[in-house]
């Protein structure tokens, strides 16, 4: 389907700030991944967890607004695909455009990618650690009862 000039910038202009919010929402992911990661090596407390619970939240609710924005690119670009392989040459000022937002989302892709397995890894250590904890805990427990008991049973036998 090919469609005239005018609704074909249009469109490409819509592709285009389509792009630069997915920039701008994906630079604010980035952000609070960085802000988590300074936390999670903060000590632990309830308020510390209730906050985190919220950012997680709020981070889930933008990358549904990125999910969002990549269908609306998709049907918008399936829609002018053809006009715009004819046209390459006559748009190339704004193809180049689109390709350097392309790129840029890319690489904050990768970066919150990187940073999301820099959080994990945080994470799992601080549970492991917890286990090990509650491990030394318990034997310390253990420990002290068999003490207790030992006591207990030696002042009896006499």
């Amino acid at each position: 389907m090919n469609i005239n000039d005018n609704d074909f910038l249009t469109k490409l202009q819509i592709l285009q700030d389509i792009l630069d919010k997915k920039e701008n929402v994906l630079g604010f992911i980035l952000n609070i991944c960085e802000n988590q990661q300074s936390l999670y090596s903060s000590e632990d407390s309830d308020e510390l967890k209730l906050f985190l619970k919220e950012i997680a939240k709020e981070k889930q609710k933008l990358i549904d607004d990125i999910l969002q924005y990549d269908i609306v690119f998709d049907n918008m670009f399936k829609n002018i695909k053809t006009n715009f392989e004819d046209n390459a040459k006559k748009y190339k000022k704004e193809i180049s455009k689109m390709q350097s937002s392309i790129d840029q989302v890319m690489k904050l892709d990768i970066a919150i990618r990187a940073k999301e397995d820099i959080l994990k890894g945080i994470l799992n250590n601080r549970r492991n650690g917890t286990k090990k904890n509650i491990k030394i805990t318990n034997k310390a427990h253990i420990l002290n009862q068999y003490k207790e008991n030992s006591k207990t049973r030696y002042k009896g036998d006499k």
